[in-house]
């Protein structure tokens, strides 16, 4: 019986150190540039960059699964997914999920095409524009959650950026609210010049990484651990490979 207690601890105590560190499963937009790029050697971009820097810090494998921003966020309440990059703060993330603290600043402006309407900068602010304006943001995403709540005039809710630009273009909307670096570098992108635009600050929205409260769970600390590492990796670092799955 001894000898037989024995080789159960050996077994137990080398299948516990063989046993492989978890992977965590985080989702993202398919892409969002300049925060999430998708590149023909896997992810990139701003975003992806700050998180695998403060992964390596924790010695912590972690996987990329690119899906619509309205379903890596509820695969991340059913446990599906451990969380999910890069997104703002609010109630209904908060009611299944925990956000690290600030991970990239993030500015929402509104953008008016100068010839498409009458609005003027220097003497309508933002009460004119919810008042006066047809307004469009991206559908799942923070800004729309702010339009709603603050009673704004919303007539569409695309799927991506582009979308949003080309109905300003057309004249199908009057304002949309977008994040400023996704935006001006979707322009740059394109050719277009970002004087052809007003640019009015709607909110300052920070984002940071949200992590499903089933994860949290059973890792009470690790939020606090990726949070002590996000200074050291604020300046620009290279690309460092990440598993993609999708």
């Amino acid at each position: 019986m001894k000898k037989v207690i024995v080789l159960i601890c050996l077994i137990y105590c080398f299948t516990a150190y063989a046993a492989p560190q978890y992977v965590i499963k985080l989702g993202t937009k398919k892409e969002w540039a300049p925060y999430h790029i998708n590149t023909p050697d896997g992810s990139d971009g701003v975003a992806v960059r700050m998180l695998a820097c403060i992964m390596v810090r924790l010695n912590q494998p972690f996987e990329i699964h690119k899906k619509p921003w309205a379903r890596v966020q509820f695969e991340t309440k059913i446990g599906k997914l451990d969380g999910f990059f890069s997104a703002s703060k609010n109630s209904e993330r908060d009611s299944f999920a925990l956000q690290t603290s600030t991970f990239i600043q993030q500015n929402k402006m509104f953008y008016i095409k100068k010839n498409n309407s009458n609005f003027d900068p220097k003497e309508h602010d933002l009460n004119y524009i919810r008042e006066n304006l047809t307004v469009s943001a991206r559908a799942s995403s923070n800004g729309l959650t702010s339009l709603q709540k603050m009673k704004y005039n919303i007539i569409a809710t695309p799927q991506t950026t582009a979308q949003l630009l080309r109905l300003l273009d057309l004249k199908r909307v009057d304002a949309i609210i977008e994040n400023d670096e996704v935006f001006d570098n979707l322009l740059k992108n394109k050719n277009l010049s970002a004087s052809n635009y007003h640019k009015i600050l709607m909110e300052r929205k920070d984002m940071g990484v949200y992590f499903g409260k089933h994860f949290t769970e059973s890792r009470p600390k690790f939020i606090e651990k990726f949070n002590k590492n996000i200074a050291a990796c604020q300046e620009p670092v290279t690309a460092i490979p990440t598993i993609n799955p999708q």
